[in-house]
Formats: C-alpha cells, structure tokens, sequence
C-alpha cells in the first residue's frame, strides 16, 4: 500500500512540476538599437529555455528585424518594419539569440515570450516517467485483486 501511496504522489508531483514551468512569462525591457561608427547596429543577446512564443514589439526605426540562433546562426525571425512593428512568433529550440537591426532610426525593441514547453529530452523524460508509473501502479493494482 505504502508503494502505491508514493507511485500516486510521484506522478502527481510531476504533473505539478511541468505545468508550473510551464505558465513561465519572460518579459524583456525594452532596448535601443543605436547604431554604431561602422553603420551597424548595436544587437541584444537572450536566452530561451525551451520552446516559446514570443511576441517582438519595435518602434522607430524602418528596415528588417531579424532575430538568429547565436549557435547555429540561422534566422528564426525576420520581418520588415516601418516605424511600427509587433509581431509573434515560435522560438523552437533552447540557446542563446540575438536581436538585429538593418536599416535607419533607432529602434527600440521588447520581447515578450510565454507558454514554455521543455526541450524534447525534458519531455521525452516526464511522458517515459509517467508510462513507467502507470505500467506499476496497474501491476500493483492487479496484484492487489489477485492476492485477495
């Protein structure tokens, strides 16, 4: 019985643990975009921790904001922005990312991104987790009614 109390509490506390991260909210200040000497633009770096959307506001500028993967280098995000732009968007890996400007003004940028969902291997673990408890607790239980 004592096994069935803690198989019951195990799984209760993983489903616990997964929807508290994942009602997670990462909120940026927002950044200017100056320019520099050379005619680039200064760039901000964040990081994700799993899958997100993200919701990009800017204003003040006009030319393409583009967001990559630090790592990997490729663009995830670009879109053409006017004076004006708000757009959303999926954030699909965990990593480091950088904001980019190229164009004229000097844009100033805010991302917002929620709904978390953990790395692959995160939630390959909870759902493996969460078959394991289910195939133990049935064997248990149907020990249980054999054994009565």
């Amino acid at each position: 019985m004592t096994i069935l109390i803690a198989l019951l509490m195990s799984s209760l506390g993983l489903m616990a643990a997964y929807s508290i991260k994942s009602n997670v909210e990462i909120n940026t200040s927002p950044v200017a975009l100056k320019s520099t000497e050379g005619g680039e633009y200064d760039s901000f770096v964040f990081y994700v921790p799993g899958w997100m959307k993200a919701r990009l506001t800017c204003s003040g500028g006009t030319g393409v904001v583009y967001i990559k993967n630090v790592f990997s280098n490729s663009t995830i995000f670009e879109a053409n922005m006017n004076q004006q732009l708000t757009a959303e968007f999926p954030i699909p890996y965990e990593g480091d990312y950088v904001l980019q400007f190229r164009g004229s003004g000097m844009p100033t940028c805010a991302l917002l991104m929620r709904d978390l969902h953990p790395p692959k291997q995160v939630q390959d673990t909870y759902y493996g987790l969460g078959i394991l408890v289910s195939v133990i607790l049935s064997m248990i239980l149907a020990g249980m009614r054999w054994f009565k």
